[in-house]
C-alpha cells in the first residue's frame, strides 16, 4: 500500500455518528476528526464523484458542532487550497456570503503563499461564473474583493486594475454615474471599497505602464467609460482630484 492509499483509507474511516466519521462523542476523539477532515479536504481532487458528494454531505453535518471554529469552512478552505473552482462551486451551492468569502480568501491566500505565487488563485477568482450569488450573498462576497484586490495590486496592477473597471461596470456595486465621477476624477476622495481598490490600480497602471494601459483604453467600447478613463491616464498623479479637494 502507497502513502497515498493509506491517506485514502484513513481519511475514508474513523469513530462515527450516525455512521459520520467527522462527527464523535468522545472529546478525545475530536482531534482525530478535525485532522480527518482536512485530509479529506485535500484529497477532494483524488477522490470519485461519490465519494466526493459523500464527503461533503458529512462535512456539511458538522456545522455548528464545534465552538471554536467551523469544520464546514475549515473543509472548504482546505478544498480551495488545491482545488479553488471546485471549492467554490460547492461553496456557492450554501448560500452563504460569508462562507463564499472566506473560501475566495483561501483560493488566494490559503497555502500561505508568497504573493507571487497566488497568481493562479487570483486567475481563478478573475474566470469564475458569480452570477448565481444572491442578494444575501452580496454583501460578504463584495467584501471579499475589497482585500483581495489590495493583494493583486502588487502581483499584475494591469490586471487589477482592468478587472475592477469589469466588476464595477457589470456589477450592481455602485451607480454609473458615480463610477464615472470616481475614475475621471470629479471625486476628491474616496476609501476603502472596490472603487477605491480599482482607482489606486489605475493611477498606479498609468504611471508605471502608460503606453499599455492607453491600448486598452482604446479598445473600450463604451464611450463615457472610455472618456473617464482617458481622464484619469492624463492624470494619474492626481492633480484634478487635489484641485477639487483645495477648492472645497
Amino acid at each position: 500500500m502507497t502513502d497515498h492509499e493509506g491517506m485514502m483509507e484513513w481519511a475514508a474511516n474513523g469513530p462515527t455518528i450516525e455512521g459520520n466519521p467527522l462527527r464523535v462523542q468522545e472529546p478525545d476523539e475530536e482531534w482525530e476528526a478535525v485532522v480527518r477532515l482536512h485530509v479529506r479536504a485535500w484529497l477532494m481532487p483524488d477522490v470519485d464523484a461519490v465519494t466526493g458528494e459523500t464527503w461533503v454531505a458529512q462535512a456539511r453535518a458538522t456545522a455548528g458542532t464545534r465552538d471554536e471554529g467551523d469544520l464546514l469552512v475549515e473543509f472548504f478552505e482546505t478544498w480551495a487550497q488545491r482545488d479553488p473552482a471546485a471549492a467554490l462551486r460547492a461553496a456557492m451551492d450554501l448560500g452563504d456570503g460569508e462562507v463564499l468569502s472566506r473560501v475566495m480568501f483561501a483560493a488566494v491566500y490559503g497555502a500561505r503563499l508568497p504573493h507571487n505565487a497566488t497568481h493562479h488563485g487570483l486567475g481563478v477568482l478573475r474566470t469564475f461564473d458569480f452570477s448565481a450569488v444572491t442578494e444575501s450573498m452580496r454583501p460578504g462576497y463584495f467584501d471579499a474583493w475589497i482585500t483581495i484586490m489590495e493583494q493583486w495590486g502588487d502581483v499584475d496592477i494591469g490586471e487589477c486594475a482592468r478587472f475592477g473597471v469589469e466588476f464595477l461596470w457589470n456589477e450592481d456595486y455602485a451607480d454609473r454615474e458615480l463610477i464615472l465621477q470616481l475614475l475621471a476624477g470629479d471625486i476628491p476622495e474616496w476609501d476603502g471599497d472596490v472603487l477605491d481598490r480599482t482607482f489606486c490600480a489605475l493611477r498606479a497602471w498609468a504611471m508605471w505602464r502608460p503606453d499599455e494601459m492607453k491600448r486598452w483604453i482604446d479598445g473600450i467600447g463604451d464611450e463615457s467609460l472610455r472618456a473617464a478613463l482617458t481622464s484619469l491616464h492624463a492624470d494619474p498623479g492626481g492633480t484634478k482630484v487635489a484641485e477639487a479637494a483645495t477648492n472645497e
